[in-house]
């Protein structure tokens, strides 16, 4: 997996995503959700799109993104959370999973085109 920069999130808004398959129900196939931030992936097209609220990682995982989301700027959160906005497909799943842009912390895309986007509610 490969965490996706906000440059990757912009550049996926501007490749056209519309044809992404959402998939918001269940526990996507992550195995840790932060592999290293500053690598652009590969894929140009999503597959698949997971919404998966931080506080429902394995323990591991969970402190591997919560180290991740330390080490960023607000700006920069709120850039990718902008990104995530752009792209009606992306939105669209994190809202049907009863959460909004806002509660977007993370977002990475695996080599097969499946991203996952990581939420916190925000209380």
């Amino acid at each position: 997996m490969r965490t996706i920069t906000i440059a990757a999130v912009a550049a996926l808004a501007l490749a056209g995503v519309a044809q992404a398959q959402t998939e918001p129900s269940g526990t996507p196939p992550v195995q840790s959700p932060v592999a290293s931030p500053d690598i652009v992936p590969a894929a140009s097209e999503i597959t698949a799109i997971h919404v998966v609220e931080l506080d429902d990682l394995p323990d591991e995982a969970r402190a591997r993104v919560n180290q991740h989301v330390a080490t960023r700027t607000a700006n920069e959160v709120q850039q990718l959370q902008q990104a995530i906005e752009a792209v009606p497909t992306v939105k669209s799943a994190v809202e049907a999973q009863g959460f909004s842009v806002r509660d977007v912390v993370m977002a990475e895309m695996s080599d097969e085109g499946e991203l996952t986007i990581v939420t916190r509610r925000i209380g």
